[in-house]
């Protein structure tokens, strides 16, 4: 637009930012039309003009395509992504992409895996739930042309019995060893893999987003639906402890909010719970800190509580994700030196104890949900804790905190939505709560079949030609 006026100047672009030092502003000044990007080959205009055509094109097919739907097609087509969640056509795009069974509402999925998988033909959940899990081992050991290597066992059914060597054209022993490690030593067992899988991308985690598409497969097919243990888990164990909190941040522009919920038991065996929010309605650098502050004083006053009453290694607290690590590092940095604000070491110190621990990692690699991603949301929702609110989202707790902290509105207007944050916050922690007791109940059981199940039984159901007579 500056060009088209003719106010472009020489071509030259700041980038706004922040030093990290300080929190001071700071613009970098860029020659747009230098060399700078793609190792040197490109410069910044080029880019932006390359993307602007495309985008153009984009926008110019899809007008024509509204007009006649018939010989016109779409330069483009819906993918999901983390950006989906903010934009406003979310559902409208979600509805056709539920329609075509698209493979980027698989959780874990990325859109570069997807476009691979629809090159090859594999463009539904359905048909990633198809692949062989055998072949799919050895793609994911990064060996290129295994359908080549195939197709040759197959044309020598003679050598059957020979070493696997034998089937490898430009004979490889680092690819030999991969194929012995799976179990594959034999022409014959080469030739028993599925060439159609054998197509499939290497290197993409093809199991994991196997396991991913059958267990959401088999939960609709099912009309019900199944948490399952991943492949090659023997069991989930949370670790817990006789004092737990759950704790959760919440943050605009300034980290405003801890919240917690506190459960432990006193001698008699009761469970006793309470929910403590540590926050502030005013956006300054000495409210965060002074609520810093006092998240970190009540953490350590039921460390020791703990410690004293239950003895060492008896205090857990819980979170999901690593944004508290990040905000509490943040934190202890800016505000060093501010009365009752821990330094850095002792976040460190305390962050990498066993009594901070992080729950994503124990819920989405050791379990398989059948849900379209890992967020807390969707995971809580599926053991059945509902947030009071009805439109439970970060998102939404930013504008609601805007109006929670705005003067303009009277006291009783703000306290209805700071009252709304704290029990979005409060569900928030009672939902991870939710999820520790729900997984914890499944490894005490004794009873086998009343355990999670592993994924590995699914194997037998997608095996080709099983898959009508047992689902």
């Amino acid at each position: 637009m500056l060009k088209f006026h003719d106010l472009d100047g020489n071509g030259w672009g700041g980038i706004v930012g922040t030093d990290h030092g300080d929190d001071k502003h700071v613009i970098i000044w860029v020659d747009l039309n230098e060399p700078l990007y793609d190792r040197g080959r490109s410069s910044a205009m080029e880019i932006y003009n390359a993307s602007y055509a495309e985008a153009r094109k984009v926008a110019e097919t899809a007008a024509k395509f509204k007009l006649d739907n018939t010989s016109v097609q779409p330069v483009t087509r819906p993918e999901w992504k983390s950006e989906c969640k903010t934009c406003v056509w979310r559902e409208h795009c979600q509805e056709r992409l539920v329609e075509q069974d698209d493979p980027t509402l698989l959780a874990g999925m990325t859109v570069k895996v997807a476009r691979l998988l629809r090159d090859k033909g594999v463009d539904t959940i359905g048909k990633i739930a198809r692949l062989d899990i055998a072949t799919a081992m050895v793609l994911d050991e990064k060996v290129e042309e295994l359908d080549t290597m195939v197709a040759d066992a197959r044309s020598m059914r003679q050598y059957a019995n020979s070493p696997v060597g034998a089937a490898i054209s430009s004979p490889d022993a680092k690819i030999e060893d991969v194929l012995v490690k799976q179990g594959i030593s034999t022409v014959g067992a080469l030739a028993a893999l599925d060439l159609d899988t054998a197509k499939m991308p290497s290197g993409v985690s093809l199991v994991g987003h196997i396991d991913q598409a059958r267990v959401v497969d088999y939960a609709r097919r099912k009309k019900m639906t199944h948490i399952f243990r991943g492949r090659g888990v023997h069991a989930v164990c949370i670790p817990r402890g006789n004092v737990e909190i759950h704790t959760d941040m919440e943050e605009d522009g300034i980290i405003y909010c801890w919240g917690n919920y506190l459960a432990w038991r006193n001698p008699n065996g009761k469970l006793r719970t309470s929910y403590h929010a540590f926050v502030t309605f005013e956006r300054t650098d000495s409210e965060e800190a002074r609520v810093f502050a006092e998240y970190w004083a009540f953490l350590k006053e039921w460390q020791q509580k703990s410690e004293e009453k239950f003895g060492p290694d008896t205090y857990k607290v819980f979170h999901y994700t690593k944004a508290e690590d990040r905000c509490m590092r943040h934190l202890a940095k800016k505000h060093a030196g501010i009365e009752g604000v821990p330094s850095i070491e002792e976040i460190d110190a305390f962050l990498e104890s066993s009594s901070w621990v992080d729950l994503y990692p124990l819920l989405t690699k050791s379990l398989v949900w059948p849900t379209d991603d890992h967020s807390l949301k969707s995971l809580a929702k599926y053991v059945r804790f509902m947030w009071r609110d009805s439109d439970p989202s970060g998102a939404s707790s930013t504008l609601w905190y805007q109006k929670a902290s705005d003067s303009t509105l009277t006291k009783e207007e703000r306290e209805i939505w700071q009252t709304r944050i704290l029990q979005y916050n409060e569900d928030d922690v009672m939902a991870t709560a939710a999820l520790v007791d729900f997984v914890d109940r499944f490894t005490k059981v004794f009873d086998p079949s009343k355990k999670l199940p592993p994924v590995e039984d699914l194997d037998i159901r997608y095996r080709k030609g099983a898959l009508a007579k047992s689902i």
